[in-house]
């Protein structure tokens, strides 16, 4: 009986030993998989603040999408014809091909559909880059904020003299962006996603919008493109108030380099706002008047039948470069 006894009591040990093990177990399995599932939601978040980070805050917050450590667009075997642009001898040789329309009257959003194609700039060296994009100005040029996607090294920070640079430097793969020049802050460059390949071809909205008292919103939204950011501090209200306003419509090359894009760049939907009322723009007395800014090796026009009037929208603008 006592043996009984003593081995009902070593069972009841050894089961009552295994069960705290097992609950153990599973607490520990159980505690794991919260922090896995911590771990995972974490990233997600991170990543979506990661993709609009540095152009939802302000114009002065900034984050990179690539590194400069990154070299995806050099290619020393490239057999393409070194392109430099000679509109200005120095360090900051600018060649543009433009649309320009400008009013007499303040301009309160710019918009337009780019259709990008493939930006490729081989050999890249420091400040020298090749985009598509839209610029919004006071009619002199003093102030400004530019739109669009590009790829080659953009400087970060300028002075407001543009005459000096900071060495910060990013390195660009068809990504889109934004960038502003103003009064009292001088230049500030904003990076955003790259655009995939896949999606070349495919139409990408970019909108520079007044949305409050020297606040300009800049929205560029496609396929799988969805980048925002605010240019805070812009005095370009104020000064396209007293002077009127500039719409600039292309490309935009800087410094020298292998470069090539596959196909033309388009522009469609070109559209402006005029107090409350979204216009397409045109040539005439009424609305404003249409220039051209062409710097070879860049090249801009209109495509055949698509010159901008009310019936088609804005007119439709090619881009491209000389090899």
């Amino acid at each position: 009986m006592e043996n009984n006894i003593s081995d009902k009591k070593k069972h009841l040990l050894t089961y009552s030993v295994l069960s705290h093990d097992v609950l153990f177990y599973i607490m520990l399995f159980v505690c794991a998989i919260f922090i896995v599932l911590a771990l995972l939601v974490y990233a997600k978040v991170y990543n979506k603040s990661q993709s609009v980070l540095g152009a939802t805050t302000s114009a002065t917050s900034i984050t990179p999408s690539l590194s400069v450590k990154d070299t995806p667009l050099q290619d020393t075997k490239s057999t393409k014809k070194y392109i430099l642009c000679p509109n200005s001898p120095g360090v900051m040789e600018h060649c543009y091909a433009e649309v320009n329309f400008q009013t007499t009257y303040p301009i309160f959003e710019d918009k337009t559909t780019i259709t990008p194609q493939n930006l490729i700039v081989y050999k890249v060296n420091q400040n020298n880059h090749f985009s598509q994009e839209t610029w919004i100005n006071d009619k002199q040029g003093n102030f400004w904020i530019e739109a669009g996607y590009g790829s080659g090294y953009a400087a970060l920070i300028g002075d407001q003299s543009l005459n000096h640079f900071s060495k910060a430097h990013v390195l660009i793969n068809n990504n889109v962006f934004f960038a502003d020049f103003r009064q009292h802050s001088g230049y500030h460059f904003h990076p955003g996603p790259r655009i995939a390949k896949n999606d070349f071809g495919k139409d990408i909205t970019v909108d520079i919008n007044n949305v409050n008292v020297n606040t300009w919103r800049i929205k560029i939204d496609g396929n799988h493109i969805h980048f925002k950011g605010n240019s805070n501090n812009n005095d370009l209200e104020t000064f396209i108030k007293k002077e009127g306003s500039e719409i600039d419509l292309g490309e935009e090359f800087v410094g020298g380099g292998n470069i090539t894009t596959s196909k033309f760049v388009s522009f469609s939907n070109n559209m402006f706002r005029k107090n409350n009322e979204m216009l397409y723009i045109e040539n005439s007395k009424k609305y404003g008047k249409i220039m051209y800014t062409k710097n070879p090796p860049t090249w801009v026009r209109w495509k055949n039948g698509k010159e901008p009037t009310q019936t088609n929208h804005g007119g439709v603008i090619e881009t491209g470069i000389t090899q």
